[in-house]
């Protein structure tokens, strides 16, 4: 049926086959032993552009289904025209392109489970970085699968250095600001996961200028745009000082005060959010670094999520809170003073007298804070007399 030259009855059988192999395991693997792959793959030399999406499909249709046919449809050549067609998508139909793109996310939907070999995937990634580099005119769901394989791919520092080798990064970046929602969501995920994996992807990025990117990300409307850019961020807070540097002039630090401000945000995010800025207000030092962090709104955003019954949000606040008000700098009557205009005080009274037993420790530190430069404000508390950390105990009196 498959070797029909009338396309009529190829469309005929297309459209049985399709529905064949996106239904049970057990009938995928019947076609397959039928003979199907080979068939597919040979069926791809047609002329017939029908033909050729037809086949794509069909291939990446049973390599879904299992690793033994992800590797059977390899081992049969179908990968090779997988990459063929993205790497020079100029010599075939826009829907013969979009085929190949599907069918590769289709063929590493088991990359968890079993990746493909180090020279497959290093193909991969080069093919990818190929098409991906020429999509000025390049149809959109093929652009977004093409971007959702790339990600998927890169799961280790080998990986993430054949990517970043190929120079795709500052494409990614600029595919951020995208117009479809989509492609921005993708070429996100594609930087983050160069962040996952040692520090020559967050070279690149940051290179590339792609902290803007997350900064912009991380003020978007769309929750899944702000929560990857935070989990690229959190990479980056946790590297070596310089990546850390690197974030404290850009725009990332406003964007995560904004999150962490918004109380209608998800939770999670806006606990991520907390950690990161939190971790940024720790490390930053000298004056030029600390008014940066004051001036993004990091203390009225801290204070927003002072809560007696949020242990876990309000422990980060504080932390964050300690370091920008007790150093000795010049910003430091700022600080205070904003401390003060956004509330704080009535907050941190609020969490000194309002803890559970359980969570006194962050009972203590408010009360530090209060003593040491609200001390008008500090009487009448409930007095702890365990559990204070000798870090809190040089808090300097403003």
């Amino acid at each position: 049926m498959l070797s029909a030259e009338d396309l009529q009855l190829l469309r005929c059988s297309a459209s049985i086959l399709l529905e064949v192999t996106v239904s049970s395991s057990e009938e995928i693997s019947a076609v397959a032993e039928e003979g199907a792959i080979p068939k597919l793959v040979s069926l791809f030399s047609s002329e017939s552009d029908e033909a050729k999406e037809v086949a794509l499909l069909l291939l990446g249709n049973i390599s879904a289904d299992s690793l033994p046919l992800r590797d059977a449809v390899i081992e049969a050549g179908g990968f090779t025209l997988f990459l063929e067609v993205l790497e020079n998508p100029e010599d075939y139909a826009d829907t013969v392109v979009d085929a190949a793109a599907q069918a590769l996310v289709f063929c590493t939907r088991h990359n968890l489970d079993g990746p493909l070999d180090e020279d497959l995937t290093h193909q991969m990634i080069t093919a990818l970085a190929t098409f991906i580099e020429s999509t000025e005119n390049a149809p959109s769901q093929s652009l977004e699968d093409a971007l959702m394989t790339l990600a998927r791919v890169i799961q280790d520092r080998p990986t993430t250095i054949a990517a970043v080798d190929t120079g795709i990064t500052d494409q990614l970046v600029q595919l951020t600001t995208s117009s479809s929602r989509r492609v921005q969501y993708h070429a996100l995920e594609c930087l983050t996961a160069f962040t996952f994996h040692g520090l020559d992807g967050i070279d690149a990025l940051i290179d590339a200028e792609g902290l803007e990117s997350l900064g912009l990300a991380m003020t978007s409307p769309h929750f899944e745009h702000r929560s990857v850019a935070c989990r690229a961020v959190d990479c980056i807070v946790s590297s070596i000082p310089a990546h850390v540097e690197s974030l404290i002039p850009s725009p990332v630090v406003p964007a995560l005060a904004r999150v962490v401000s918004d109380e209608e945000e998800y939770a999670e995010l806006r606990y991520r959010a907390t950690l990161a800025l939190s971790t940024l207000s720790g490390k930053a030092s000298g004056d030029e670094e600390l008014n940066f962090i004051i001036k993004a709104g990091s203390i009225e955003a801290f204070c927003s999520v002072l809560q007696p019954s949020d242990y876990n949000d309000s422990l980060l606040a504080l932390q964050a809170i300690i370091a920008l008000v007790s150093q000795d700098w010049e910003g430091q009557k700022q600080a205070v003073e904003r401390l003060n205009a956004a509330g704080g005080v009535s907050r941190l009274r609020d969490i000194r007298d309002g803890v559970a037993f359980r969570d006194q420790a962050i009972g203590n530190m408010a009360q530090m804070i209060l003593k040491a430069h609200f001390p008008e404000s500090s009487q009448h508390a409930r007095v702890w007399t365990f559990g204070i950390s000798s870090a809190f105990c040089t808090l300097k009196k403003h």
